[in-house]
């Protein structure tokens, strides 16, 4: 069963940017926006959540990626290297025109197992599309309180934000991490011992 692992509600949004091919201005226009979070007790990667709409009528498909994650945690931190996981794709015409939560669903080889407490960045990605017929995320630009922070891709590289991506990440939790700790605590307490 997924678990939450990570999110920052949409009930933040102040506004947030655009996604389309070549776009590329600051944190406002790119092809490509990350959130970065630290994975906790470690799980495998089963989904993510964003707050995403449609302008016009963006054809062909986003997808979310897991990246590993550079810099300083909550200040500079954009992703690095090659995605390290990939969703199914996502039929961008089938956004509505006002924001609202997407699932992007990771599965087979692309159920990446995290390892435990380490920073890893989360990315919406849609590199089609153009101006005017284009998909919008949601985010925090006027008072961001996630632990991570925003990055926006464009022209060839991560543009690193202040702001928050709206967004949600789920995992199975498993093996030696949470569940055993849990049910540790839940074994006290059925005995009386916590």
């Amino acid at each position: 069963m997924a678990n939450l692992l990570d999110s920052y509600s949409e009930s933040n949004n102040d506004g947030g940017g655009r996604l389309y091919s070549g776009g590329a201005f600051e944190d406002v226009f790119g092809e490509a926006a990350a959130q970065a979070f630290d994975s906790g007790s470690y799980g495998t990667l089963d989904s993510a959540k964003f707050f995403l709409s449609r302008t016009g009528s963006p054809t062909g498909n986003a997808v979310a990626k897991l990246f590993a994650h550079s810099g300083t945690f909550g200040s500079s931190s954009s992703p690095t290297g090659s995605a390290l996981a990939t969703s199914d794709n996502f039929d961008v015409s089938t956004l509505t025109t006002s924001l609202a939560l997407v699932t992007f669903n990771f599965t087979g080889a692309n159920r990446y197992a995290m390892t435990p407490s380490t920073k890893y960045c989360i990315v919406v990605e849609y590199a089609g599309g153009g101006a005017t017929n284009r998909i919008n995320f949601g985010a925090d630009g006027s008072s961001p309180t996630h632990p991570g922070n925003m990055a926006v891709y464009g022209g060839g590289s991560w543009f690193v934000s202040a702001k928050d991506l709206c967004f949600y990440v789920y995992a199975d939790l498993v093996g030696g991490g949470f569940n055993a700790a849990w049910a540790g605590q839940a074994t006290r307490m059925i005995g009386g011992s916590f």
